[in-house]
């Protein structure tokens, strides 16, 4: 406890004095109003809900209905400003808990939870189902593993208390590894030749599963998935164009996954969204229009007092005017 509170205090006492109140972060209230009342999109650009009649209190400006753009150069700052404090632009949503929906959220997240026990984590289970076998006597197992339970009450408590709102497994990793370290522990094992051998059999299949996992994402992952090695060549392409730090820019796209614009140190300040609202993909839009509704976006990006106009996807004839980023999907237009 002492060792966290040294760690979050300085960034508590930040958030708190930036808010005028107590806080360590409302990402609960935002995550509730997300996943258990469905306000939508998560990311950006949240207008209100027609439905509802519930309105955010300073959302992000629409300055175009189709294809839709947006800004948000101001009041916010950083990166993508949209995504730097996300409780400024939500503030107004729907956080309170209502009955029904935090039900149906509870139960959904509790089978995902006991499913992933039995599928991703299935060759733990089997090591430790197979231990629990060769224990001599049952009872004597749930006798010690009762004495273990200020391990299980936390443990097995943070699961519930995110199945309230949102889990993903990364969330619960360290409760997870309590709560099978309880399991064999309570193993009731005479022979203590082959505890030992049980044991061991466990700790390896463990390291075996971690070793996996390490290189699944550090190599495998890498090798599939090149979006973040190419958001390294888009920021050295775009800064050898003309980019500079400080700059704003606007982005058909998603910034929600640009990194470039943080390596160049800009700020993306108004956005055609790739994926955005029930309406559809209006950076899609854009690349499908006639080249009058095309100036017509152009123009409006603009007026915002843009440098240039970055696009993470375009058609495969790029426009007049607009430079592709080599050996990447990127392409920019510099605003004369």
């Amino acid at each position: 406890m002492l060792a966290s509170l040294l760690v979050t205090a300085p960034f508590i006492i930040a958030i708190s004095l930036s808010y005028h109140r107590f806080t360590f972060g409302d990402a609960g209230q935002l995550n509730l109003a997300y996943s258990v009342n469905n306000e939508t999109p998560m990311h950006r650009h949240w207008q209100g809900d027609e439905a509802t009649h519930i309105k955010p209190l300073h959302s992000t400006r629409k300055l175009l209905s189709w294809p839709e753009v947006y800004e948000f150069g101001t009041p916010i700052a950083g990166t993508y400003p949209v995504w730097f404090d996300p409780t400024y632009w939500w503030e107004g949503a729907d956080e309170r808990m209502h009955p029904i929906p935090e039900l149906k959220t509870f139960i959904k997240y509790i089978v995902k939870i006991a499913r992933l026990q039995m599928s991703d984590m299935s060759l733990m289970t089997i090591v430790t189902l197979f231990a629990l076998l060769l224990s001599d006597r049952i009872c004597d197992f749930w006798r010690k593993l009762r004495k273990l339970w200020p391990i299980l009450l936390p443990a097995g408590s943070a699961f519930l208390v995110y199945a309230l709102v949102y889990w993903e497994p990364r969330y619960t990793i360290g409760q997870a590894a309590a709560i099978w370290g309880a399991l064999i522990l309570s193993l009731s094992i005479a022979d203590k030749r082959l505890k030992v051998k049980v044991l061991r059999a466990a700790a390896v299949t463990l390291t075996v599963m971690v070793v996996y996992s390490v290189f699944h994402t550090f190599i495998m992952d890498y090798k599939s998935e090149r979006r973040w090695a190419e958001q390294v060549t888009v920021a050295e392409q775009l800064r050898s164009m003309g980019i500079e730090p400080g700059d704003r820019v606007a982005l058909i796209g998603d910034g929600f996954w640009e990194s470039w614009a943080r390596l160049d140190r800009v700020t993306i300040v108004a956005e055609v969204p790739q994926q955005n609202m029930k309406s559809g993909d209006s950076a899609a839009a854009f690349w499908n229009s006639d080249a009058e509704s095309q100036q017509t976006v152009l123009n409006v990006l603009k007026s915002t007092g843009t440098k240039a106009v970055i696009a993470s996807t375009s058609s495969k004839v790029l426009p007049q005017g607009w430079i592709s980023v080599s050996r990447t999907d990127h392409s920019v237009l510099f605003f004369r």
